[in-house]
């Protein structure tokens, strides 16, 4: 499969408008990152004393800013309102193969985090946007978690290492 293709009949628009609905905000990582600055209630601690701010990236490289922990409960609720009921232990992995919407963290001004599905890969406007994400950051703590058909495959642990891994995982699927 290509990136960014879909098997699967609901539009990246059925899925896109319920995760806008039940975001706290969307827009550029800019303005993605001056919301979490100043909106303290979307920021989890951590131990570490770092803050943590649970995101989606649409397929176009929109920024979507959700409540901190809840990629599964919120990518459940897009699925059931697109037609789809699911248990949330499903629903990331799977909101990510139908629509192509991926998981992402911003782990306050220190670096992010992001789950790349082998199944279906990140689009091009979406690794643009990761990138202008974490160049709002001090890079010092990256994190890429690969999964395939639901099951993480290995982590890698800087930017480049993890474009480089797509670009790997992208010209197998061509050959």
């Amino acid at each position: 499969m290509d990136r960014g293709e879909s098997r699967h009949d609901n539009s990246a628009n059925d899925y896109e408008g319920a995760l806008r609905r039940a975001a706290r905000f969307s827009g550029s990582a800019i303005d993605a990152t001056v919301f979490v600055v100043e909106h303290p209630d979307v920021v989890a601690r951590t131990a570490d004393g770092a803050g943590l701010s649970s995101l989606f990236v649409s397929p176009d490289g929109e920024i979507y800013v959700i409540r901190p922990h809840t990629h599964a409960v919120t990518a459940a609720a897009i699925l059931r309102e697109s037609g789809e009921p699911i248990r949330p232990v499903d629903a990331v992995d799977r909101l990510t193969v139908r629509s192509g919407i991926l998981r992402a963290q911003l782990y306050g001004k220190r670096g992010i985090g992001v789950c790349v599905n082998l199944d279906r890969l990140p689009t091009q406007a979406q690794l643009d946007a990761l990138a202008q994400l974490a160049a709002t950051t001090d890079n010092s703590r990256f994190a890429a978690e690969f999964t395939l058909k639901g099951t993480v495959v290995f982590w890698e642990a800087s930017f480049q290492k993890m474009l480089a891994r797509i670009e790997t995982e992208t010209l197998g699927l061509q050959q």
